[in-house]
């Protein structure tokens, strides 16, 4: 059982790394082990000026590599090469873990995730790239404002990569997160204008930049773009000093405490909890690898989308944290993914909020950001949103650890939390179905990817049109077709003619619109499609055209088609020519 791994046995691994093909084996195994030491450093400082111990990549103008060390002077008596060191990890692992089951499941999630180097290269020219332009905005933006700085030590910005890259679950499909954290002179205003003085207008003017689109809501700032074919989401996160220092701790309360702008606490807030999930589990290894399944099996189902109401990487990290610390002294990974279904099918989420931690009392350190920002606390804020949009918080909550305190299912309403519940209990039956024998099949299947073109009898096909000088307009559009769909899920519930609908969350289509008198001079349109399964086959409940008129959209940029299983690609290969 110990011989194979990825391809390569024990004596092999421990020769490539300390070989010529060193980098090769590292690379498949870097995303199964290399977390778990440095998640063992944690950052328990809350003064200013103390150095966070995690390494996670931060940028100071450069992008930061960590080398493997080396002794300098021959190996000293006792020295056990790290080569040797990822062997017995290995081995140590695998002597843990004897069943077929979890010996399949190592080897299933170290090859999901497994990078080639050419993608590490792009993903870190993105970073080293969004460096420099940085740089060279804030400059601009100094110089416009009149404010002259000679300390050369001290640091104009941080870009920290966080999301995935924490949590140890980035994948060759993953987004880039960066947080852009900003000194206090740099508002929200330079971030998003549209000239030489605004990072927004500096990035249109990028070669290898595409789509750019500014997404500003009551709780979050950023700018999304794709750059060298990469998605990037680039987060606005203001401090409230004057400069960073080189040792700048992101878990430094301070920073929440004496902060006055709400979209940066949250997104502070966002990267500091991630780093909480993961110090507060008692068995970090195996919630990486738990987190990495469960998020191959979302992405799979098509539920992994926080802004079409379904789950998010920072929910599933809650979910899979809170099994590990029921489960304390679980070391087998078949194990723990079984609980996870198990214990989630069953959730009452309307009645049960689902936390690691207790709330914190934000009169201890946090008086201060308590009149910036609203912690959770256990009631929905329909009247902040809006009853149109379907949620208030409460139908699935699943809380954030750490002041201020956020739901990270926000946005999953009764119709979105009825798709997810499908799957947790899908789950939870293949398992029990095969739990009687080691079937490591089972594990192949649980995160098979959903066929919705078969899994579906009928179709909604939506098509935003913008004008020349709109291309955000969709995009922000995208956001809302969640609350579209459940407004007409909403208005037609009492015929009970609609079994299923599914707003596909990995499909935008780029649909090339012919011009028309309405539409002078269009340049870009986006395609979405909804899966629906009837009661009936009364295909006027597929129109949905009414609900984007009683909307706040722009007139006739939104319309939809229906389409059937047998004709969807016609379809789609016609819809947006036809005026």
């Amino acid at each position: 059982m110990v011989n194979k791994l990825c391809g390569m046995n024990i004596g092999e691994l421990i020769e490539n790394f300390e070989g010529k093909n060193k980098k090769k084996a590292h690379e498949e195994v870097e995303y199964h082990y290399e977390i778990q030491p440095e998640l063992q450093e944690t950052s328990s400082s809350s003064s200013r000026g103390k150095s966070s111990k995690g390494k996670e990549k931060v940028i100071y103008g450069t992008v930061q590599t960590f080398p493997t060390k080396k002794p300098t002077k021959g190996p000293r008596e006792g020295y056990i090469s790290s080569g040797a060191k990822m062997a017995l990890l290995l081995e140590e692992e695998l002597k843990r873990n004897q069943s077929d089951s979890d010996y399949y499941l190592n080897g299933l999630i170290v090859n999901e995730y497994y990078i080639i180097e050419e993608i590490i290269q792009y993903r870190n020219h993105v970073i080293s790239t969004l460096e420099q332009i940085v740089k060279q905005w804030i400059e601009n933006v100094k110089a416009n404002k009149g404010i002259f700085n000679d300390n050369s030590e001290e640091e104009e910005f941080q870009l920290l990569e966080g999301g995935s890259e924490i949590l140890g679950t980035k994948a060759y499909w993953s987004d880039l997160d960066i947080l852009c954290i900003l000194p206090k002179y740099i508002n929200i205003y330079d971030f998003i204008a549209e000239n030489v003085f605004g990072l927004y207008g500096t990035l249109m003017t990028v070669e290898d930049l595409d789509s750019i689109n500014t997404v500003k809501t009551s709780r979050i700032l950023m700018l999304e773009f794709k750059m060298y074919g990469i998605d990037v989401d680039l987060i606005y996160a203001q401090i409230p000093f004057e400069k960073i220092e080189t040792d700048f701790d992101i878990m430094d309360n301070e920073i929440i405490q004496w902060n006055k702008d709400k979209r940066s606490i949250l997104a502070l807030a966002g990267v500091r909890c991630l780093k909480n999930i993961i110090n507060i589990s008692p068995n970090q290894g195996l919630l990486v690898m738990l987190m990495r399944y469960v998020k191959l099996w979302a992405k799979s189902r098509l539920i992994y989308s926080n802004k079409a109401g379904y789950l998010s990487g920072h929910s599933l990290a809650i979910m899979s944290a809170k099994i590990c610390i029921e489960n304390p002294e679980a070391t087998s990974i078949s194990f723990i993914i079984k609980q996870f279904f198990n214990v989630y099918k069953a959730w009452k989420w309307e009645a049960y909020p689902l936390m690691l931690v207790e709330l914190v009392d934000a009169n201890e350190g946090f008086q201060n950001a308590l009149e910036i920002v609203e912690p959770w606390s256990g009631t929905g804020s329909s009247q902040q949103r809006g009853t149109n949009e379907g949620n208030d918080g409460t139908q699935m909550s699943i809380i954030t650890p750490g002041f201020p305190e956020q739901n990270t299912t926000f946005n999953v309403n009764e119709f979105t939390l009825k798709r997810i519940v499908i799957e947790l209990k899908r789950g939870s039956t293949l398992i029990e179905r095969y739990s009687h024998q080691e079937a490591t099949k089972i594990w192949d299947v649980l995160i098979k990817e959903l066929d919705w073109k078969t899994h579906y009898n009928y179709f909604i096909l939506i098509l935003c049109r913008a004008g020349e000088f709109e291309t955000g307009y969709c995009n922000r559009q995208r956001v809302l077709i969640r609350t579209y769909l459940y407004n007409w899920e909403k208005e037609n519930e009492q015929y009970n003619l609609i079994r299923a609908s599914h707003l596909i969350p990995n499909y935008e289509g780029n649909v090339t619109c012919l011009n028309s008198t309405k539409f002078d001079g269009l340049i870009s349109c986006k395609m979405w499609i909804v899966g629906v399964n009837l009661t009936s086959e009364n295909f006027q409940i597929l129109m949905i055209d009414e609900i984007f008129k009683t909307s706040s959209t722009k007139p006739n940029s939104l319309y939809s088609l229906y389409a059937t299983k047998s004709n969807l690609e016609a379809t789609i290969a016609t819809f947006g020519n036809d005026d």
